[in-house]
């Protein structure tokens, strides 16, 4: 393998001279020449459209056509705000799409309406994109509730999110990996509104320039780009009645440009009010059981607070700063009824109070450097962030028997600081050549306290076994390169990723101390062969390795309970899991797709469960061998008639895990549909529908879940604001059931949250000057963000 990537990709990038039939070129503004994205490009000849496509954040726009030597094409470009341009070119001379340049049209487009917009689902042959700016989803919903609602998406409820079966992936916001643990990344994607969003790819199968980490791929989340001189932003607020209690948000967002200077800043708020009840019966041998009946009360206040900048050094340089602040204060009280059945009934009562603060500092700066106008570019980020999480818990049990009563307290500080610098330089050649290389070093380092403590004789003590002081330092050094070919109607893409990662560890209460030190090499090839330009008809095939490093949290020996009969503890022997994952897809008929795939998996990474004292259920996580995943997925945009656009996705897996030397499999299925009506001038109404069979994950069997939402959106003051109702879990069926079986012990668990509930959003937009191109801003250093919690 690794002789045949080293003769391979040479050949690749030194291959220029093939027969490509590609046509491909760059467009940028005729003042600053700053690459212009979302152009609209259309070929054609004699007056017969072939292709249409719009150009990317660079500027870039390529066709996959077959194309007759010696005959002449047409390009059409199209941009508000621009004069349109045509380009004709004799085949194979496609010199003149290299540079193209859009005069600015000398009429201030002051408060004109696009009422046009781009399909919410794009499907390319690597990655599908899901235009949020404009659509049913851009107003009045969360980065997190917006993922729940993408076909193939979904969240389980331990709050991971799943694509392509049951397989995890890595968050992404513009080009930045997010490096948290599962309970700070569904706060961070709540904290970001929709309306801040762009659009999100979600790349199944990641090339080599993509980080490693993540066994189920990439979920890019981008953000919106502000597209006007002078003073542009928008004012947005929303109010959701969830059962009995209230939820609402306001945020505002600004941006400006002045001469060279981009700047941009938002902030948002968020106060959240609502009601669980849980239920958990854990069922012992002889018939012997513990229930426990939970209703529990949250209020959430949440503050985030963005700020951004981009300096243009000169024509082809630039260096920007973002920089990212968040507050949340999460209070939660738990009351439960208990009762254990052994020889006799036992009754008690348990209330417990705990207090979440959560605060995120960012900063990520980047220099940009486009030495041509192929597309050539230099980038240099540094990243840096702390997290903290400070955690006071108090519980209290009281029960019939005396000795069986207890309080007591817990207080867990957790401090997280990570630091990457990254280089990445992609080299095109022609628009049917290019290299990419890169290199890159993170660093990662955690502080981790517990102090539990119990009230003996009106005085606190400490608990014994139950203080616990972590350290954890991980150093990691990533290099990649890749190549991208195409000959005809065949594109090639071939990469090797490298990841050396050094880790320590220390858990001082107890003296325990642990280092890692190993290395990865993740090859990945991709090869789409088109075999009708016109009606997009595509196959592809790729393969690629990846990895799962435990999280950070995973490899802390303490043992933190909850409540009476459940704990959970961390691993310090836990290895990284490695995934194959080898995928063929059938794109066809434009909107329409089929794929299959496989997914084998070692080291797999599980949380297992034992009996401890006193009938006690100790959680802890492990490495438990192979797994394997095969499934099929179909997907498809319709439009039966103008005005009404039909977005679905049906799939079929299996999993099979071997835990705790027993085998588990099972098939399971997922159906999601978006239904999009627009009424011009009245309302437009979507409706999103999705049901999940129930799937496994290890030994817990999670139940199936249906789910109903409808919205009606209209556009006001001319259509600088809009107005949103919106009805979610309409059917009030989402809920959350699981089943656990072992030899000593079986758990049955629900929990039942304020699905349903009542919502409406106003979003106004403002502006005032002149066109203008807008800036992006890239950030690097993240896939740490997604194993550290705080």
């Amino acid at each position: 393998m690794m002789l045949s990537l080293r003769i391979l990709i040479p050949l690749l990038v030194i291959n220029n001279i093939a027969l490509a039939q590609t046509v491909g070129g760059h467009v940028s503004g005729s003042i600053n020449k700053e690459p212009l994205p979302l152009v609209s490009v259309v070929l054609q000849k004699e007056n017969t459209t072939i292709a249409t496509t719009i150009t990317d954040k660079e500027g870039l726009f390529r066709f996959y056509v077959s194309l007759v030597h010696h005959q002449t094409y047409i390009l059409r470009l199209s941009l508000i705000g621009y004069y349109s341009k045509e380009v004709s070119f004799i085949y194979p001379d496609t010199s003149v799409l290299h540079q193209l340049v859009l005069e600015e049209s000398k009429t201030i487009l002051a408060e004109v309406t696009v009422t046009g917009k781009q399909p919410l689902l794009m499907r390319k042959s690597d990655r599908t994109i899901i235009n949020i700016e404009n659509s049913e989803l851009a107003n009045g919903f969360s980065a997190s509730e917006v993922l729940q609602r993408l076909p193939g998406l979904w969240v389980d409820n331990m709050g991971n999110i799943r694509l392509k079966g049951n397989q995890s992936v890595t968050i992404m916001v513009n080009d930045v990996v997010q490096r948290l643990d599962t309970e700070e990344l569904v706060d961070y994607l709540r904290a970001l509104k929709s309306d801040e969003i762009s659009r999100i790819e979600l790349i199944p199968n990641p090339p080599s320039e993509f980080e490693a980490g993540g066994s189920g791929g990439i979920i890019h989340i981008i953000l919106k780009k502000r597209n006007k001189n002078g003073w542009t932003g928008s004012f947005n607020t929303e109010y959701r009645q969830q059962a009995d209690k209230p939820y609402y948000t306001t945020g505002a967002m600004l941006n400006h440009q002045l001469n060279k200077l981009y700047i941009s800043g938002s902030i948002t708020f968020v106060r959240d009010t609502r009601s669980i009840t849980e239920k958990t019966t854990i069922t012992y041998p002889h018939l012997s059981s513990f229930s426990n009946f939970t209703h529990r009360g949250e209020k959430v206040q949440r503050q985030q607070y963005r700020f951004a900048a981009v300096y243009d050094l000169s024509k082809s340089q630039s260096l920007s700063l973002q920089s990212s602040f968040s507050k949340t204060n999460w209070r939660q009280q738990f009351f439960s009824d208990e009762i254990y059945k052994a020889y006799q009934l036992s009754y008690g009562k348990a209330t417990s109070a705990k207090q979440r603060i959560l605060n995120f500092t960012g900063a990520t700066l980047n220099y940009s450097y486009r030495p041509d106008t192929l597309g050539t570019i230099l980038k240099v980020i540094a990243d840096f962030s702390n997290n903290t999480r400070d955690d006071n818990s108090e519980y209290n049990k009281i029960n019939e028997d005396q000795y069986k009563q207890r309080q007591w307290r817990a207080q867990i500080p957790v401090n997280t600081r990570i630091f990457s610098l990254q280089s990445d330089y992609t080299k095109i050649f022609t628009p049917k050549t290019l290299l990419k290389s890169g290199i890159k070093y993170a660093s990662i380092s955690r502080d981790n306290k517990m102090v539990t403590e119990d009230l003996e004789n009106a005085s606190w003590t400490l608990t014994p076994g139950q203080n616990n002081h972590f350290l954890y330092a991980e150093n990691i050094l990533m290099l990649y390169v890749s190549a991208e070919q195409k000959w005809r109607n065949t594109t090639v893409n071939a990469g090797l990723r490298a990841e050396q990662t050094f880790s320590k560890g220390n858990e001082i209460s107890s003296s325990i101390t642990f280092s890692r030190k190993y290395l990865g090499l993740f090859p990945s090839v991709f090869l789409m062969q088109s075999l009708n330009a016109e009606k997009g008809t595509t196959i592809t095939a790729s393969y690629s390795r990846r990895l799962t490093r435990p999280a950070l949290n995973e490899l802390n020996p303490a043992r933190i309970e909850f409540g009476s009969y459940t704990s959970v503890s961390g691993n310090p022997n836990l290895q990284p899991q490695y995934s194959n994952h080898f995928s063929l897809a059938y794109q066809f008929i434009k909107n329409h797709s089929l794929e299959a795939y496989f997914v084998h998996t070692n080291n797999f990474i599980a949380l297992s469960a034992n009996t401890g004292a006193n009938n006690s259920i100790d959680y802890h996580t492990e490495n438990t061998g192979t797994t394997k995943e095969y499934g099929i997925e179909y997907s498809s945009t319709i439009f039966p008639v103008k005005s009404w656009t039909i977005n679905t996705s049906l799939s079929a897996y299996r999993s099979v895990y071997s835990f705790n030397e027993k085998p588990y499999r099972l098939t399971s299925f997922y159906a999601s549909s978006i239904h999009t009506l627009t009424f011009t001038n009245i309302t437009d109404i979507d409706v999103m529908a999705d049901y999940r069979s129930p799937y496994i994950y290890t030994n817990l069997y999670t139940y199936g879940n249906f789910n109903m939402d409808i919205g009606f959106s209209k556009k006001i003051l001319k259509a600088k604001a809009k107005l949103r109702l919106g009805f979610t879990d309409i059917f009030n069926t989402s809920r959350e059931k699981e089943w656990t079986a072992e030899k000593n012990y079986s758990i049955a668990f629900y929990r039942k949250r304020p699905t349903r509930s009542i919502r409406i959003s106003f979003t106004y937009q403002f502006s005032s000057g002149k066109k203008m191109q807008a800036k992006n801003i890239d950030m690097g250093g993240q896939e740490e963000r997604r194993r550290a919690g705080n």
